[in-house]
């Protein structure tokens, strides 16, 4: 995610290298907000200080990035409903409930459309529409208002 701490767009577009090193070549862009699968972590650099992480996008498009732009956790917000609906699969029966900006960590993003997720604690695990889950728990994020983003319509944006 290239969203500070603070819920501000720092980085637009994260660049993903070859090897783990912020001096590799760099292979691509992937865009803010877009969810990676961790294949590997790896420190490296004096005293092995840095932290890169052997990601996998959902295009199947590998490369190495800093732990800085990896997040751990995300959010799940319907601005229709006070609970996020959970589901058993993709399109499938409801299973239960969270809380509006309820913190969840990102198990397995199926593909564009369904992702599971789980609570922080790990005892709520179900499938959601991939629109309902938000980078930040900031207001602008979750409501998709105006937040100097340069481009609403890169098809990573989550609004």
């Amino acid at each position: 995610s290239g969203v500070d701490e603070h819920g501000l767009l720092v980085e637009h577009m994260l660049t993903l290298f070859a090897e783990p090193d912020p001096n590799a070549a760099p292979l691509t862009q992937i865009h803010t907000g877009h969810p990676v699968m961790v294949l590997e972590i790896r420190h490296v650099g004096p005293q092995n200080l840095q932290r890169f992480y052997h990601v996998e996008t959902l295009d199947h498009i590998t490369g190495w990035i800093s732990d800085y732009y990896v997040r751990r956790k995300a959010y799940v917000y319907n601005k229709d409903a006070e609970q996020v609906t959970l589901f058993d699969a993709p399109e499938g029966a409801e299973i239960g409930q969270l809380p509006n900006v309820a913190p969840v960590t990102l198990l397995q993003p199926q593909d564009f459309d369904w992702w599971q997720v789980s609570s922080l604690d790990g005892s709520v695990v179900g499938w959601v529409p991939s629109t309902l889950v938000k980078e930040s728990p900031e207001r602008d994020f979750l409501l998709g208002t105006d937040h100097a983003h340069p481009c609403e319509n890169c098809p990573y944006f989550l609004p």
